[in-house]
């Protein structure tokens, strides 16, 4: 008689998802009825804008011209409007109050999660998927976004959800619907923070020359429609507070240049920055187990001749893709003058899927049970305290 896998049918692991989903929900809940907050002045100037746009859409007026210069103007820094205006559907629906505008936070969540998971499908590893939505999900300066109104969730998910997207374009050599989605995400990306679009420069640049280097008509169209939806998504915004946005950045810029003295990019402690960050965001305990056991790992395979063809592999066309994305957000957050953990958060659903996939790989040894059972007691005691 076969022995039955829980983690073996579709079903099961959505079962799976669901409760790592509304678990994460309810600890958020938990935690917010139960803490007295005063918002921080980041999180009074994004409140702000969120009424705001809240405001005009209660007196919404389709052809009324000065009704769209205000609402587009709301948001005049690089700081864009997407997230105020998705937050603003939960005032609508459950009314005016602080802990329904980090609603919004929650389902910026739950499509990162959903993102991490369906990657890790495509990839033919659902169990990675379900390890990497755990990991991403209970994480505790994930945890922190959730419950602030910041825009850094928001920014993560549209930042995930447009890899995704990308992904699927790549694999599949890309396709009208895919660019059309590809443009329009990007788009919304690029209203939730413009800088943000910096961190898919390489995966983009990658899949692109891919695209074109045996090009037909057909991709050159993919490109056309790609390129036209972005523009139509944030020419609204864009074509009123270009001036701003660009100016914005550049005091952001400045400002990082006079207060965070030591940590430019051409620094060594500027350069190690992120590296120490992303070290204490995974855990020290866990990170060292990876680099332990990924040691023994590349020791064991240099004693057999299959060392080449399985560094080959690595070097896969998907791989490469797969590790362009925290790679291109790690160049451009050492070059940023400003260093904060924040900052870095994008890359970590990456790391997610990177450690789920990793974990499933291991052989089943019967220390590997005990080594999960590890990883799902730090992960989880480190949200508890």
């Amino acid at each position: 008689m076969q022995k039955y896998n829980f983690f073996s049918y579709i079903k099961n692991a959505n079962v799976i998802l669901f409760l790592i989903i509304i678990s994460s929900f309810l600890i958020d809940k938990i935690y917010l009825l139960n803490i007295s907050y005063l918002p921080a002045w980041d999180q009074g100037y994004h409140l702000t804008n969120l009424f705001k746009t809240y405001n005009l859409l209660e007196n919404f007026s389709l052809n009324d011209q000065e009704w769209w210069q205000s609402f587009w103007s709301i948001s005049e820094t690089y700081r864009g409007p997407s997230t105020y205006i998705f937050s603003s559907f939960f005032l609508k629906l459950f009314g005016k109050t602080y802990e329904n505008s980090i609603l919004s936070n929650n389902i910026f969540s739950i499509i990162t999660i959903l993102c991490i998971f369906n990657l890790c499908k495509d990839l033919g590893n659902k169990k990675a998927g379900l390890w990497g939505a755990f990991i991403f999900a209970f994480n505790p300066y994930i945890f922190d976004q959730r419950v602030d109104y910041l825009i850094d969730i928001s920014q993560i998910c549209f930042l995930n959800l447009n890899f995704y997207i990308l992904f699927k374009f790549f694999k599949s050599n890309g396709s009208y619907l895919l660019s059309l989605i590809l443009g329009i995400s990007l788009g919304i990306l690029f209203l939730t923070k413009p800088t943000g679009i910096l961190f898919l420069f390489i995966p983009y640049i990658y899949t692109f020359y891919l695209l074109l280097k045996n090009y037909t008509l057909n991709k050159i169209i993919y490109l056309l429609v790609f390129i036209n939806f972005f523009i139509i998504t944030i020419w609204p915004w864009l074509s009123i507070n270009w001036l701003t946005i660009i100016t914005s950045i550049v005091n952001s810029w400045q400002w990082g240049i006079k207060y965070q003295d030591g940590l430019e990019a051409n620094s060594l402690d500027g350069i190690l920055f992120y590296p120490k960050t992303i070290f204490k965001l995974i855990g020290p305990l866990i990170c060292g187990s990876f680099l332990g056991i990924t040691l023994l790992k590349i020791l064991q395979k240099l004693k057999r001749s299959s060392f080449r063809k399985n560094f080959n592999n690595v070097l896969s066309k998907n791989n490469i893709f797969l590790l362009s994305f925290p790679i291109n957000i790690l160049i451009i957050c050492t070059l940023m003058s400003t260093k904060d953990l924040r900052f870095i958060l994008p890359i970590f659903p990456s790391l997610c899927i990177f450690i789920g996939l990793f974990i499933t790989n291991l052989k089943n040894y019967n220390w590997v049970k005990f080594y999960k059972i590890f990883i799902v007691l730090i992960i989880l005691s480190k949200l508890i305290l």
